[in-house]
């Protein structure tokens, strides 16, 4: 196996653009983070195959963008489609580039993009070198991360009603795992590194651009024999960091009154939380580079689905890619998938390590599992943000789920791992 590597900066520059994430910026805030803005690419390449991951750290990988880099792979390399991964941050602190909603688009700024990608690709795969694959999965044993779905009843309509809420749930079940493929050269040495976890990145709300804590941790990473470091958005849509307090002195007396009901609430972030967080998850990866060997081989697979409305006025169709290498099995979804897909996943394959993979284009909105439309919530009720004229029907997502297993057992079929 061979591995290639580039970045691409995509910063905007002086352009007007508006940043997706937040409704409201305070711009009086500091600068979280680091002011970047980048396309990232590894590329990994055997006799028979390719796998190309592509990260952008922007809220929703923008279609026109993916489109591009389809066409340039396809015509130039012989690449399909379902071999490249496309994959957002997902920081709150980028130019809006996909969803009108999220910000104004400035088409100034996307020409721009166009431009810089077109020039930039024709350099890729120049540069390969040979490499191992090392996988390892470790706990977030720091406990940076937690779930903010929490069923209450609501102190807004006087008790009356319990729905989903946006509150700490320390007993919610999420993916708290961190993923890492290390990228081994010669000499036994890391010299790139993917990997993985689910985690909302809001630590930045001013109104300047921030990469948030993806950029601040590949920075951290990039030390020693690692020359590149990619972080691939997990299963984070209901997923935060875990910044609370039990403080009842803020200047929202909505904010005082939930921490009087709920106890814990997330509180507003400081500095010394964006250091705090990077440090520890840092520290996770760059501790575990060493891992088992994974497979030089590698399978790729897609599905398409289409998604419905409750009301079946609106539907989406939407493209799901999965790869394998061995015993890993990666999952890209587009869409601001649920951490309770991790689990049904694992449910329902507990041997396999399991790679989630949101936010790729042609982005749903978020995508809850079945059993959790009942409870509503802002995950269930915000659709129409995306589109949508109403929430995703339930029916529909279980049809979802049992297609999504269907084919994840195919792939491993195809890995010979099942019979």
């Amino acid at each position: 196996m061979e591995f290639d590597f580039a970045e691409l900066n995509v910063h905007p520059n002086t352009f007007n653009f508006e940043l997706a994430g937040y409704q409201q910026r305070d711009p009086a805030k500091l600068q979280f983070g680091i002011n970047e803005m980048k396309l990232k690419l590894l590329w990994l390449k055997t006799p028979t195959a390719d796998l190309v991951f592509v990260s952008l750290d922007v809220l929703y990988f923008p279609e026109f963008l993916a489109q591009v880099i389809y066409q340039y792979f396809s015509e130039y390399h012989d690449i399909a489609q379902q071999n490249i991964i496309c994959n957002a941050t997902h920081t709150h602190s980028a130019p809006s580039l996909s969803i009108p909603y999220f910000g104004k688009i400035d088409n100034d700024y996307v020409d721009s993009i166009l431009v810089k990608v077109n020039a930039w690709m024709p350099q890729l795969g120049q540069s390969f070198k040979p490499c191992q694959l090392c996988f390892n999965e470790v706990e977030n044993t720091a406990h940076n991360t937690m779930g903010r779905r929490r069923y209450v009843r609501d102190v807004f309509k006087l008790f009356l009603k319990k729905n989903v809420m946006l509150l700490p749930n320390k007993k919610q079940s999420i993916d708290n795992k961190i993923r890492i493929l290390s990228i081994v050269g010669a000499n036994d040495t890391v010299e790139a590194v993917i990997y993985n976890f689910s985690c909302h990145p809001v630590f930045a709300t001013s109104a300047l651009i921030s990469s948030d804590f993806p950029g601040v941790i590949n920075q951290n990473l990039n030390t020693g024999t690692v020359k590149f470091s990619l972080f691939l958005q997990g299963f984070c849509g209901d997923i935060r960091p875990n910044v609370t307090t039990r403080s009842p002195f803020s200047r929202s007396w909505k904010q005082n009154l939930r921490v009087l009901i709920y106890g814990h609430v997330f509180k507003k972030i400081e500095p010394q939380d964006l250091t705090r967080f990077t440090d520890k998850m840092t520290a996770l990866v760059s501790n575990n580079l060493q891992g088992q060997l994974v497979s030089s081989t590698f399978n790729s697979h897609h599905f398409e689905f289409t998604f419905k409305s409750v009301t079946a006025q609106v539907s989406k169709q939407a493209v799901i890619k999965l790869f394998s290498m061995g015993n890993l099995v990666g999952v890209s979804i587009p869409a601001e998938v649920l951490s309770s897909y991790y689990d049904y996943i694992k449910s329902k394959f507990p041997d396999i390590d399991l790679l989630p993979l949101g936010f790729s284009d042609g982005m749903l909105g978020y995508l809850p599992l079945y059993s959790q439309i009942p409870e509503l919530g802002y995950e269930v009720t915000s659709a129409k943000n995306y589109g949508w004229d109403s929430h995703l029907d339930s029916d529909n997502l279980k049809d979802f789920v049992s297609l999504l297993v269907e084919n994840i057992s195919q792939v491993l079929q195809q890995d010979k791992r099942i019979t």
